[in-house]
């Protein structure tokens, strides 16, 4: 039930997002799911593992094809996001059907997400207007991402989780001042300024609150437990697991 709420509730998310937060309702739509999907993910992250992949893959994909696609169809922005809405749906509903398949594509997406914070804060310095530079930094991050979450280790779910959790609050937040300009095509000509250095403080702040608090739950996921998902590291003898 929880699952098929959070599948809702993206459907709402892309459906306001095709027609560009025109209006309040459609932002206020927007905002509400972010900042539900980023808390379910901060603090419940590995609790809820299986929705968690899903809210984490869906809004992932959507962001990422929407940062390659949009600037290559400006002129027909509804048409763009629904393609990139059906992009994130139909990548959860693998992600959570095959759940190794998920876990690479988590980490795919935290990799993603940190080398887009290298780049609005360090990265974008460098003169680079085919942005090359950003799609070698995060293709390695991504890459480094997906062969640490293949082992399906319980620390990499809270840490990835509380990362995008947070960020997807912050997010919110920058859509509900009506800057809606913490993104990665919005840093290619000037630096980060004042407000934005606070977003990230607040993530960096809601990030390690999440993970402190899902390392304390000290919970298990049974879909990183099972044996029915070759590659993913048994509980009982991961050290990492051990040692939380």
């Amino acid at each position: 039930k929880l699952l098929l709420f959070f599948c809702v509730l993206f459907s709402l998310f892309s459906i306001c997002s095709a027609f560009g937060f025109d209006t309040r309702q459609e932002r206020n739509v927007c905002i509400t799911v972010m900042i539900v999907s980023g808390l379910l993910l901060n603090f419940f992250g590995v609790q809820l593992f299986k929705t968690s992949l899903f809210v984490l893959i869906s809004l992932g994909a959507f962001f990422i094809a929407t940062d390659i696609l949009a600037p290559q169809f400006d002129n027909q922005p509804v048409y763009t996001y629904l393609a990139c809405s059906s992009i994130g749906l139909g990548f959860a509903i693998a992600g959570i059907s095959f759940i190794r398949f998920g876990l690479v594509l988590m980490g795919l997406f935290t990799g993603w997400l940190i080398a887009g914070i290298c780049y609005i804060t360090v990265l974008h310095l460098i003169p680079d207007p085919d942005e090359i530079v950003f799609y070698c930094v995060a293709g390695a991050f991504a890459g480094v991402g997906a062969l640490i979450a293949i082992k399906g280790k319980r620390i990499f779910v809270i840490i990835t989780t509380a990362i995008c959790g947070a960020f997807s609050i912050v997010s919110a937040i920058d859509l509900a001042t009506h800057r809606y300009q913490f993104t990665i095509l919005h840093f290619r000509d000037r630096d980060i300024d004042e407000i934005e250095w606070g977003l990230l403080a607040i993530w960096v702040v809601l990030g390690t609150a999440g993970i402190l608090i899902q390392i304390r739950s000290k919970i298990q996921p049974r879909e990183l437990r099972s044996k029915r998902y070759p590659g993913v590291v048994d509980a009982k003898i991961d050290p990492l697991l051990e040692s939380f």
